[in-house]
């Protein structure tokens, strides 16, 4: 929450974080997310594991060269270099 005066610093600062995110994390976001709206958490939970429900662009996170490269940048405390892929 920020005031009123603050909010578009504050949503561009948002959006430069997102915008150094994984390319394949962010869609799949938005992805989970829509699929998401108006279930139950517990039914989420469930469907959101790999080979669960049809989310094509989180399957594909999960298969992707940038969740490996994301595990990798954090355990050597770098920036990530994410490919897309």
């Amino acid at each position: 929450v920020v005031a009123q005066d603050d909010l578009l610093d504050a949503a561009r600062a948002l959006a430069g974080e997102i915008i150094e995110g994984a390319p394949l994390a962010t869609g799949a976001l938005k992805e989970v997310l829509a699929y998401a709206d108006g279930k139950a958490a517990s039914d989420l939970m469930r469907d959101i594991k790999p080979g669960g429900a049809d989310l094509p662009v989180y399957q594909a996170m999960h298969a992707s060269e940038d969740i490996v490269e994301g595990i990798e940048a954090f355990a050597q405390k770098r920036p990530p270099r994410w490919k897309g892929r």
